[in-house]
């Protein structure tokens, strides 16, 4: 029988085999081996690592208050979260690690019947997750407080009016105290909702 090939439709991978079917409803089989995995290939999930997504991030911006012409570099962002990260580190005190990306943030504001105001600026975005396998003791609470922390941490060293955070579900913005956005939002000394 003179088989044609080109009639052959993908191979479906059955344990150590590979079957088709022709036209007709004819079916073949091509034998293959399985390729021997090598020892670096082999994975294994770690016990302990499987747990809730508990992401968060925390976006800033690197351009100083809203008319200055200073802006951070991304360099100096990683330097300021290193350094805090390691702080913590020292003092026992609980801190995530995370993964920083860099990006242009672009935004636009009402100015009234017809107008608009906006502009961009560069920001990175500090983003993980807290890890099952390491901080499961962590609670919500404390992963908020340490996010609050470093929020404003960074938000002084970078001279910034606000800091926006996400953790899980939840999302919110630190505003520098007694300080006014240009759309003439404030905040005042004490705790906000």
């Amino acid at each position: 029988m003179n088989l044609e090939f080109s009639f052959l439709v993908p191979y479906l991978s059955r344990g150590t085999a590979f079957f088709s079917r022709l036209p007709g409803g004819q079916r073949i089989t091509l034998a293959g081996k399985r390729r021997e995995k090598k020892e670096e290939e082999m994975y294994k999930m770690v016990k302990g690592s499987r747990g809730e997504a508990r992401i968060f991030s925390l976006t800033v911006g690197l351009k100083e208050g809203y008319e200055s012409s200073t802006v951070h570099t991304v360099e100096e962002a990683v330097t300021l979260i290193e350094n805090y990260l390691k702080q913590r580190a020292a003092e026992n005190k609980p801190f995530l690690t995370g993964i920083i990306t860099s990006g242009m943030v672009v935004y636009a504001w009402p100015e009234g019947q017809g107008q608009a105001g906006g502009g961009n600026e560069p920001e990175i975005i500090f983003s993980g997750e807290v890890t099952p396998l390491y901080l499961s003791s962590l609670k919500d609470t404390e992963v908020e407080e340490f996010l609050n922390d470093i929020a404003a941490y960074l938000g002084e060293k970078l001279n910034q009016t606000r800091i926006y955070l996400r953790y899980k579900s939840e999302v919110w913005i630190l505003q520098r105290e007694d300080s006014t956005t240009p759309t003439g939002e404030t905040v005042e000394g004490g705790k906000n909702d």
